[in-house]
Protein backbone atom coordinates (compact mmCIF):
# COMPACT_ATOMS: atom_id res chain seq x y z
CA UNK A 1 0.00 0.00 0.00
CA UNK A 2 2.50 2.96 0.82
CA UNK A 3 4.60 1.79 -2.33
CA UNK A 4 1.08 2.48 -4.60
CA UNK A 5 0.74 5.46 -2.74
CA UNK A 6 4.43 6.62 -3.41
CA UNK A 7 3.64 5.80 -7.10
CA UNK A 8 0.65 7.96 -7.27
CA UNK A 9 2.28 10.69 -5.68
CA UNK A 10 4.57 10.42 -8.46
CA UNK A 11 1.65 10.96 -10.76
CA UNK A 12 0.47 13.77 -9.24
CA UNK A 13 3.09 15.80 -9.42
CA UNK A 14 4.26 14.45 -12.52
CA UNK A 15 0.41 15.98 -13.74
CA UNK A 16 1.22 19.12 -11.77
CA UNK A 17 4.48 19.53 -13.50
CA UNK A 18 3.40 18.50 -16.75
CA UNK A 19 0.06 21.35 -16.46
CA UNK A 20 2.36 24.32 -15.11
CA UNK A 21 4.81 23.88 -18.21
CA UNK A 22 1.99 24.57 -20.92
CA UNK A 23 0.49 26.94 -18.63
CA UNK A 24 3.34 29.32 -18.62
CA UNK A 25 3.57 28.31 -22.40
CA UNK A 26 0.27 29.22 -23.35
CA UNK A 27 0.40 32.69 -21.13
CA UNK A 28 4.11 33.82 -22.79
CA UNK A 29 2.24 33.21 -25.83
CA UNK A 30 -0.81 34.84 -25.45
CA UNK A 31 1.20 38.04 -23.31
CA UNK A 32 4.24 37.96 -26.32
CA UNK A 33 2.08 38.85 -29.34
CA UNK A 34 0.86 42.52 -27.20
CA UNK A 35 -0.31 43.09 -24.47
CA UNK A 36 -2.93 40.85 -22.70
CA UNK A 37 -6.60 41.65 -23.41
CA UNK A 38 -9.76 40.33 -20.99
CA UNK A 39 -10.68 37.97 -23.52
CA UNK A 40 -7.11 36.57 -24.19
CA UNK A 41 -6.72 35.90 -20.08
CA UNK A 42 -9.83 34.51 -20.57
CA UNK A 43 -9.13 31.97 -23.09
CA UNK A 44 -6.07 31.35 -21.06
CA UNK A 45 -7.85 30.45 -17.98
CA UNK A 46 -10.06 27.84 -20.05
CA UNK A 47 -7.16 26.68 -21.94
CA UNK A 48 -5.22 25.84 -18.58
CA UNK A 49 -8.71 24.15 -17.10
CA UNK A 50 -9.04 21.91 -19.95
CA UNK A 51 -5.29 20.75 -19.98
CA UNK A 52 -5.68 20.16 -16.17
CA UNK A 53 -8.42 18.28 -16.16
CA UNK A 54 -7.31 16.04 -19.43
CA UNK A 55 -3.82 15.46 -16.97
CA UNK A 56 -5.57 15.11 -13.94
CA UNK A 57 -7.74 12.40 -15.63
CA UNK A 58 -4.93 10.54 -17.68
CA UNK A 59 -2.59 10.69 -14.23
CA UNK A 60 -4.89 9.89 -11.88
CA UNK A 61 -6.98 7.13 -13.50
CA UNK A 62 -5.75 5.74 -17.04
CA UNK A 63 -2.26 5.33 -16.67
CA UNK A 64 -1.70 3.48 -13.38
CA UNK A 65 -4.52 1.22 -14.50
CA UNK A 66 -2.35 0.72 -18.00
CA UNK A 67 1.27 -0.03 -16.03
CA UNK A 68 2.25 -3.37 -15.86
CA UNK A 69 3.58 -4.74 -12.63
CA UNK A 70 7.47 -4.81 -13.92
CA UNK A 71 7.27 -1.78 -14.73
CA UNK A 72 5.97 -0.48 -11.74
CA UNK A 73 8.80 -2.09 -9.89
CA UNK A 74 11.12 0.01 -11.79
CA UNK A 75 9.55 3.24 -11.74
CA UNK A 76 9.62 2.68 -7.88
CA UNK A 77 13.38 1.80 -7.97
CA UNK A 78 14.33 4.98 -9.95
CA UNK A 79 12.08 7.22 -7.93
CA UNK A 80 12.39 5.98 -4.33
CA UNK A 81 14.39 7.85 -1.87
Amino acid sequence: MRNFLRLYSLYLRTALLTTLAAMIVIFIYQTSRSYATEQQLRSFWAIFTILFSITGILFTFLIPLSLSDRIRKKLLKVFNP
